[in-house]
C-alpha cells in the first residue's frame, strides 16, 4: 500500500467522508492510547465466501495492543472466527476534520485498506481505521456507500451545467444552460486506465466538490496541474479506481486504486 497512487486514492477516500476536505496524508508513527472503543459492532456482507457468505453478518470488535490495533471478526452464519493484527507503523495517518468524540478536533486518524493488509482481493474493500486521541477503532466498506443509479443526472447549481453518466457507466456529457452539449467524454479510455477487478467498469460515485475558503487543494491543483482550482468533479468506479474530473473540459485525472 506503501505507494503514492494508493495514498492519493486513500486521500479520495478520505475527502469522500470528510466533505471534499483534502489534507495530506503521513505515515502513521505514534503509539495510541489503550481503550477500546468498537463503532460500528458489525457489517452485512455484500460478496460471497465459504468464510462470510453472502447477505451474513460480520460483528467484530478491536483492541489496542502496543503499537497495533487488532480485529476480532466472526461470521454467525459460517461461524468462522479470523483476526487482523495492524501495526501503526504499516498504516497511514491523516487529520481528523469532524469536531465529535471519536474523532476530537486536532486528532489523527489511522487507516489501513483491506486489500494491502490480508493481500486478498475482495470487491467490498474494506478501510481499518483508528483515531490517535480517543483510541476509537471501526471499519468503512467502500461497498456500503450510496451508489449512484444509472443513468444518473447532476445539475451544478451555481452554473446551470448539467452532467449526465449515460446509462452504460462509461460515457459523461455536459450540456450547458440552454441544452447545448459542452463536451462528451469517456473518462475510462480517455486516460487509458487498465482493467483492475473487473472487465466491465461503471462508474458508481459521482459529485461536485467546490472548494471552501479555508481548504488546502494542494492536492487536486497537483492532479489537475492548475492553480486556483475551485471546483472538481470526483469519479469512483465499481473497480474501486478513482480520479478527479474537470468539469470545464471533462479531462478526467487517474488518482489511483485499492
Amino acid at each position: 500500500m506503501k505507494n503514492r497512487t494508493s495514498l492519493i486514492i486513500l486521500a479520495s477516500l478520505t475527502l469522500a467522508l470528510a466533505g471534499c476536505s483534502t489534507s495530506t496524508p503521513k505515515v502513521a508513527s505514534s503509539r495510541p492510547p489503550d481503550v477500546t472503543i468498537a463503532t460500528p459492532p458489525q457489517y452485512k456482507v455484500y460478496t460471497d465466501s465459504q468464510r462470510e457468505p453472502k447477505g451474513s453478518i460480520t460483528t467484530w470488535s478491536a483492541k489496542n495492543s502496543e503499537a497495533s490495533v487488532v480485529f476480532n471478526f466472526h461470521n454467525e452464519t459460517s461461524g468462522s472466527n479470523w483476526l487482523v493484527n495492524l501495526r501503526l507503523a504499516d498504516g497511514y495517518e491523516i487529520q481528523a476534520n469532524k469536531p465529535d468524540e471519536r474523532e476530537p478536533k486536532g486528532s489523527h486518524n489511522h487507516y489501513w485498506d483491506s486489500v494491502g493488509t490480508n493481500g486478498a482481493y475482495n470487491p467490498n474493500i474494506y478501510v481499518y481505521l483508528h483515531n490517535s486521541i480517543s483510541g476509537s477503532n471501526w471499519i468503512a466498506s467502500i461497498s456500503a456507500y450510496k451508489t449512484i443509479t444509472l443513468p444518473y443526472i447532476l445539475r451544478d447549481v451555481d452554473t446551470g451545467v448539467t452532467f449526465e453518466v449515460e446509462a452504460d457507466g462509461r460515457h459523461v456529457s455536459a450540456t450547458d444552460i440552454y441544452g447545448a452539449l459542452l463536451w462528451y467524454r469517456d473518462p475510462f479510455a480517455d486516460a487509458h486506465m487498465e482493467y483492475y477487478r473487473t472487465d466491465k467498469p461503471k462508474i458508481v460515485d459521482f459529485y461536485i466538490c467546490k472548494r471552501k475558503p479555508s481548504e488546502d487543494w494542494t492536492i487536486v491543483e497537483q492532479v489537475l496541474g492548475k492553480k486556483g482550482v475551485s471546483v472538481w468533479i470526483a469519479i469512483r468506479y465499481n473497480s474501486s479506481q478513482a480520479g478527479f474530473m474537470d468539469p470545464a473540459t471533462g479531462d478526467f485525472y487517474f488518482t489511483g486504486q485499492l
